[in-house]
């Protein structure tokens, strides 16, 4: 019994001085703006070790004169609307209702060969500058592409 109390005081101890630690004194600095850079499939070593090779990039200036966190972890599930919901609200998949990148618009018409309620899912790819000829004769998925220059 006397070997349980000790070891329980003892950790409750640590505990707390862990809480009452003072921070260094650069985290005492009032933070006066926050600059969230979010890019798909950017690890905390993959910026590490572009701005290792890349000293003089506006990404190496930003991590030196700024703060880096590199201890984050994905949404479950992962992809990029969810996470980037969870890092500028602070919610998850389940409170924001955003699972997955797909996108419903309901001022766009929607198919019109089909009756159905007013809207239509917005295409947001990764492959900006290529895009489906969608409004061609009604073919979404066509053999062809369509590149703006």
């Amino acid at each position: 019994m006397t070997t349980r109390f000790v070891k329980t005081g003892l950790l409750t101890l640590v505990g707390l001085l862990a809480l009452v630690a003072s921070p260094a004194a650069e985290d005492d600095v009032p933070i006066a703006r926050v600059l969230l850079i979010s890019v798909d499939g950017l690890h905390a070593s993959d910026l590490q070790g572009y701005v290792a090779t890349h000293p003089e990039s506006t990404l190496a200036q930003l991590s030196a004169h700024g703060r880096t966190y590199t201890n984050a972890s994905a949404t479950k599930p992962s992809d990029s609307f969810p996470g980037l919901l969870a890092m500028v609200t602070g919610g998850t998949p389940r409170s924001t209702g955003v699972y997955y990148d797909d996108s419903w618009d309901r001022t766009l018409a929607g198919d019109v060969t089909k009756p159905c309620a007013p809207g239509a899912e917005t295409q947001w790819k990764q492959n900006l500058d290529i895009i489906y000829p969608t409004f061609a004769a009604f073919q979404p998925y066509s053999d062809y592409w369509v590149t703006f220059a």
